[in-house]
């Protein structure tokens, strides 16, 4: 096969020409990488999608491609957005590719996003769960698709790192169209009765088009990323030509437009959806001239600029089953017997008989097999937040329109971007609505795989409230500094250990009623937890710094911590200088210690203070010498979740912010360099209240901590007045 990445160049001449109208245009710290690779099957292989199809393909009919869009907010540390013309990923596969990207470019799980247009004309790939297709291919030709499933691999891996090393400065912007060729497919019978598969006009459907530009710093269009929820089965089952179908027929229009440009097409919520008419390739290109002139006008309108930081978050959970036949009743769907169970299998979620009798025979295999049916399915979601402009959030499986129309609906159209199809397509993810009605999408497709049938009730409020937990973790996240600020230095703390080409640890040994060691601090999940710990009647925690790896005057200084103290301990954010107190009494030339958030439990008399913080400077010189200013806030509930503390640091006055709100200013200021310091301390009896009689715990059980999502620094840009007083 061929393995050649085809690259995207951007050539800047003096008559490039300026994206058409882009609102609010601002100096912009993206950059951007696109690349993308071919992988059509270079020999006959079976096709999926369809499973009355015979037999292997017989030829192409349009090119199929693997695209990689890379972005990066500034902070150095990327993200990639993957779209392919394939069915779908599945989990193992999804798997291989992102361990291979993490070890390979360092791209944490959460920074890789896998989307499929879900053509039904493209190949097969070997998945373990599917029964459809093994029981039709022979020997030779299921290992010609597990052959080309880590071909796959191999290019999608490739395509990222090519995307990556393709950075360079971007804009980004934002906008919506509409196309309306798509239709719902579910059409109940008029006598109730189950649920046809059939167009139904009158039915719910998504007809937003969300469009990504990207565009050069200059201007000039390098790429455009559009979605649109509709399956791709134009092309219907009687086709054995590889195609991308009207999503691949868009995406060669607009790259026909725009020859410098590449298209990438993102599948939404279109697991209920589909083009009507269809059946020809006319049909497929009409489609894909269709929506790919609404992207175009698009980009050809006003859109919304999108800015950093990316704060991006992945997670596996948890959905439910209904509860799995017995054996008894897969005995009798086996021999076809007239069950109750049988019946509502055969009419209400319309799987045929032949279906049903190898799902049992599969699932019977399990338990011969000593093996137990699955209660819970492990699934992937996955949510990007583009500073306060863009939320994508990235759904598994094939979700119904349902949940982009709730999504929506909860938190408003504008900005919002929801996808399916992404990370792992393993079965249809319907609303409680469509589990309810019945049909092919409630569980009727299910008996194609080795699961054990439909999914719980509480299928949709079990996505939906995980989708409410991350949005919310990365909105948090993604707060941005006083106007005039960009970001320079951060740590979002994505990998597996402590980056310490930034850090290093600080006070190692024993620091008042405690020992500071580098156990009490972990890295995982992207957040820094430093916990504090006792073991053999001895107290642990931890501190760390950047003395001589990152230091800076002036700026704005910000970090989203989430505490879990105990009295006797405190947690803290702080800035320090290397020349605190040399010479004395100067803190302009010496420095300062700048106590962005200093966290309690209680105070020195035990009173609870756990929902306040903190704020101090301290100058001067040696501790008889010491000059101190502090401010308590009032009670901001910080004994729960996260929260940002910040600190603005001008030549005048230091202005301090919890939650984006404006606290406490202080003055006099040092215009001294100083560092980063995160921090717990262990004191008994001092102004944190007294250690717990039994000590905070073992290492693991403890719950005395303080967790860290990021930590970051923005400079001031070029013409922002530090004197001035605000």
């Amino acid at each position: 096969m061929r393995t050649s990445i085809l690259f995207v160049a951007l050539w800047v001449f003096a008559l490039d020409i300026a994206a058409p109208s882009i609102l609010a245009e601002e100096r912009t710290s993206w950059k951007a990488g696109l690349a993308k690779t071919r992988i059509t099957p270079d020999k006959p292989l079976w096709m999926g999608g369809f499973g009355a199809r015979t037999n292997v393909s017989q030829g192409t009919l349009q090119e199929l491609y693997a695209k990689a869009l890379a972005l990066d907010d500034g902070s150095g540390r990327p993200a990639v957005l993957v779209t392919t013309d394939i069915v779908g990923f599945r989990a193992t596969v999804a798997k291989n590719i992102a361990e291979r990207a993490e070890k390979q470019y360092g791209l944490p799980r959460a920074r890789l996003i896998l989307n499929s247009s879900h053509t039904h004309s493209g190949p097969l790939l070997a998945d373990p769960l599917s029964i459809w297709y093994r029981w039709r291919l022979s020997a030779e030709q299921y290992r010609d698709v597990e052959d080309y499933t880590r071909e796959l691999e191999d290019k999608v891996v490739a395509v990222v790192g090519a995307a990556l090393r393709d950075l360079q400065p971007a804009r980004l912007s934002f906008g919506y169209g509409e196309a309306n060729f798509g239709v719902n497919r579910r059409r109940e019978a008029e006598k109730g009765g189950a649920v046809s598969f059939v167009p139904n006009p009158e039915g719910p459907v998504d007809p937003h088009v969300p469009v990504l530009r990207v565009d050069s710093e200059r201007g000039r269009l390098r790429g455009v990323v559009f979605g649109y929820a509709c399956h791709t089965s134009t092309l219907l089952a009687d086709n054995y030509r590889f195609c991308g179908d009207y999503a691949g027929f868009a995406e060669a229009w607009l790259e026909q437009q725009h020859p410098d440009a590449v298209a990438f097409f993102v599948q939404g919520c279109g697991a209920d959806i589909m083009a009507s008419p269809r059946g020809t390739v006319e049909l497929a290109r009409q489609y894909g001239e269709t929506l790919g002139t609404c992207a175009a006008k698009v980009l050809d309108g006003t859109m919304r600029p999108v800015r950093g930081p990316l704060k991006c978050a992945f997670e596996v959970f948890p959905l439910a089953f209904a509860p799995p036949p017995s054996r008894e009743e897969l005995m009798a769907r086996l021999q076809g017997q007239d069950t109750e169970s049988r019946r509502q299998a055969l009419e209400f979620l319309r799987a045929s008989d032949a279906d049903l009798r190898r799902h049992a025979q599969e699932l019977l295999k399990i338990l011969d097999g000593g093996g137990l049916l699955p209660t819970e399915y492990a699934y992937p979601l996955q949510v990007w937040q583009f500073g306060a402009d863009l939320t994508l959030i990235a759904m598994a499986g094939e979700p119904v329109v349902d949940y982009a129309l709730r999504l929506e609906k909860e938190y408003g159209a504008e900005g919002l971007w929801v996808a399916g199809y992404s990370n792992d397509v393993f079965a249809y993810i319907p609303s409680l609505r469509v589990l309810q009605e019945g049909g092919y999408e409630s569980g009727g497709a299910i008996v194609g795989a080795r699961l054990p049938g439909p999914f719980a009730p509480s299928i949709e409020e079990t996505i939906v409230r995980k989708v409410h937990e991350l949005v919310a973790t990365v909105r948090g996240a993604a707060e941005t500094p006083p106007a005039g600020y960009q970001l320079a230095w951060s740590d979002e703390f994505d990998g597996a250990t402590l980056d310490m080409n930034k850090w290093s640890y600080r006070g190692l040994g024993r620091r008042h009623d405690a020992l500071n060691v580098s156990d009490a601090l972990s890295v995982g999940g992207g957040q820094l937890t430093i916990t504090t710990y006792t073991s053999g009647g001895k107290h642990y925690t931890g501190m760390i710094g950047t003395e001589g790896k990152f230091e800076r005057r002036f700026g704005y200084w910000e970090a989203r911590l989430q505490f879990e103290g105990a009295p006797g301990m405190w947690s803290a954010f702080w800035i320090q200088t290397p020349t605190f107190g040399r010479p004395a009494g100067d803190p302009v030339t010496a420095g300062m210690e700048i106590d962005v958030i200093e966290h309690r439990v209680s105070d020195k008399s035990g009173k609870d203070i756990s929902g306040k913080a903190q704020h101090a400077v301290h100058y001067g010189g040696s501790d008889k010498d010491v000059k101190s200013q502090s401010h308590v806030t009032d009670d901001l509930k910080l004994d729960s979740g996260f929260h940002t503390f910040g600190v603005e640091w001008t030549e005048t006055e230091y202005r301090f912010f919890v939650d984006g709100k404006l606290t406490w200013t202080a003055a006099p200021v040092s215009k001294r360099p100083q560092y980063i310091i995160l921090s717990s301390e262990v004191r008994d009896k001092s102004w944190a209240g007294a250690i717990p009689t039994d000590g905070y715990g073992p290492l693991e059980p403890s719950r005395t901590k303080m967790i860290v999502d990021y930590v970051r620094f923005y400079e001031p840009l070029p013409g922002l007045s530090l004197k001035k007083q605000h």
